[in-house]
């Protein structure tokens, strides 16, 4: 799905949205243009429309405002919730928030070093390019490591870092139909809500330990991005000196900071969390297939919950970093093309030669062939031309592979019955590689418990089409009721959530826009000057540091205005 599929589907499920507000008749009080106060923590504006159309329900404390495009729920029903918490042992809690300060002053000077060096890479790749210029793609070896897109644990799939560290690019926007797959869009989507909300819980538990009023606490859809945001009294905050205000202005940055361990813990133990109903292959032998593409060579040949157990013989015994190793082993490694097959001479010359005709467009030879094309091991030519047709033969690949020793040169195969001859596949390829695999098709086959033996595969293609069109997890269920993905959707999740969780306290914390940097640089200003000329600072001082914190804030505003545009502009060339 296109931009323009996208933008029909968000066009379609707004619409939907304020036809069914229309006809369900919520109440209307009329329209205003929306506010927002100094201490509104919102990760996203929450009211980005000129205008809304609340529907005020007084009982619960809870009301919606809906906009053209953004929805927005908040209640005060919470609040005596998070006062309650700040009670709890409010010491122990103002020196937990005292470490965010700490940690929220980190995140700013990160984010500025990132928008720095994007802005400065941006600008040397702008002064260094030329019109009709583009670098030579990168077709070594080495540079097809795809174990480097590998950031899961107990599966492989597409998560955060891997869609933007593998363009080569420092930050890339994630647009969903573009280059965030609509499968992943649901734990996008999720994480951010999650992610979101956990911040602004921060901001709410730390105000209430420094007694400031919460008027109400939400989560709202923009577009199609979720966001949490609370909302403080003004009078309240603005009575809070400069370091207690900095405590509840980098709570939510801590909060996510905090987050990220607790999901990083959680990712390393999620095998002992789900013990109960399931078990691990990385001490055992083999990874389970978890999906197929449609467009991969052995969809139809595997299906889900097959165990694959061995790649070329070799067992597969580090359960999903065994797997991306023993396929990288066979791309960096061309042995198993060189290798060649004892094939006899009626078997050698059982077939016409059709699947010969290889070409550059088609080097495996015509795709109606059944047959793969053998030339003689002992006479290598890098052009079909070049070769006699007498030092040639049509095969069946697997029944070759399975079937028949190997061999290195002809004398290897030496036969007193019948002439033998030492025959590898012609293929003019430097990708192409033989693998076979060893599939067990039940958990029965892969415990020992059954008398069938595992079935042999054979592929013949670029390990990295095996490595993309299959994904194979190493977490199986002990019983058949449990069902089969449900830890890798779970491992799934919390690697999104992780990734949005650090973005979130990074980029939150750039001092512009009103988020929640801009309110603590003056903060963290108001406290140093605090601490020098005590609670009546000079005149002139005061100017000096309103002009430094304006000049900040547009420097910080420019450049992330420009890290956008190249996160846009990433995602859109790639």
């Amino acid at each position: 799905m296109g931009l323009l599929q996208l933008f029909g589907t968000l066009v379609a499920f707004w619409g939907v949205v304020h036809f069914i507000a229309r006809c369900t008749g919520s109440n209307v009080s009329g329209t205003r243009r929306p506010t927002r106060t100094r201490y509104d923590y919102g990760l996203l504006p929450a009211t980005a429309t000129s205008y809304t159309r609340r529907g005020l329900s007084k009982a619960s404390g809870s009301h919606v405002e809906r906009g053209h495009y953004s929805i927005k729920w908040s209640t005060n029903s919470v609040n005596g919730f998070f006062q309650r918490i700040g009670v709890w042992y409010p010491k122990c809690l103002q020196a937990f928030y005292s470490i965010g300060v700490a940690c929220g002053l980190t995140c700013m000077i990160l984010s500025m070093v990132l928008l720095t060096r994007v802005a400065w890479s941006t600008a040397v790749d702008v002064l260094a390019w030329q019109p009709g210029s583009a670098p030579p793609p990168d077709q070594s070896f080495q540079a097809m490591d795809f174990r480097v897109n590998s950031s899961l644990l107990y599966s492989s799939g597409a998560t955060i870092p891997e869609m933007t560290m593998g363009s080569g690019k420092l930050l890339v926007a994630l647009i969903p139909g573009l280059n965030l797959p609509f499968s992943a869009f649901i734990y996008y989507f999720m994480a951010f809500l999650v992610a979101s909300i956990f911040h602004e819980i921060g901001h709410a538990v730390a105000a209430s330990v420094e007694h400031v009023s919460i008027q109400s606490f939400g989560v709202f859809l923009y577009v199609m991005f979720p966001g949490a945001f609370v909302e403080l009294r003004e009078q309240s905050m603005d009575l809070l000196r400069p370091y207690n205000k900095l405590r509840v202005i980098c709570a939510g940055v801590w909060h996510n900071a905090t987050l990220t361990l607790a999901i990083w813990g959680l990712l390393w133990t999620l095998p002992y969390w789900l013990s109960l109903g399931y078990e691990t292959t990385t001490n055992g032998s083999g990874a389970v297939v978890l999906d197929i593409m449609k467009e991969s060579p052995l969809w139809g040949h595997l299906k889900q919950g097959d165990m694959i157990m061995s790649v070329n013989g070799s067992p597969l015994t580090a359960g999903v970093r065994g797997w991306s190793s023993l396929l990288h082993k066979n791309l960096m490694d061309s042995a198993s093309m060189q290798k060649g097959y004892c094939i006899p001479e009626k078997v050698r010359l059982a077939q016409d030669l059709r699947c010969c005709e290889v070409t550059e467009k088609e080097p495996l030879g015509p795709s109606d062939s059944a047959f793969q094309c053998f030339s003689l091991h002992d006479v290598q030519h890098q052009n079909r031309s070049q070769i006699p047709s007498e030092q040639l033969s049509c095969l069946p690949l697997h029944d070759i592979v399975v079937r028949h020793p190997e061999c290195l040169k002809s004398s290897d195969c030496a036969d007193d019955s019948s002439a033998t001859y030492c025959m590898n596949p012609y293929i003019p390829n430097a990708y192409i590689r033989i693998i076979r695999f060893a599939v067990c098709g039940s958990m029965d086959c892969w415990r020992g418990d059954s008398v069938k033996a595992p079935e042999n595969i054979t592929f013949l293609g670029d390990p990295r089409e095996v490595w993309e069109g299959v994904r194979v997890g190493s977490i199986v269920p002990r019983l058949g009721m449990w069902p089969l993905r449900l830890p890798y959707m779970l491992e799934r999740f919390l690697q999104f959530t992780l990734s949005v969780t650090v973005a979130l306290a990074v980029l939150n914390m750039v001092p512009a826009f009103t988020l929640d940097g801009e309110h603590a640089l003056t903060a963290f200003a108001d406290a140093v000057l605090e601490y020098r000329y005590g609670n009546v600072v000079p005149v002139p001082v005061e100017r000096m540091k309103s002009k430094a914190l304006r000049a900040v804030t547009k420097c910080s505003a420019v450049l992330l205005i420009c890290t956008i545009a190249v996160g846009l502009w990433g995602a859109l060339s790639d």
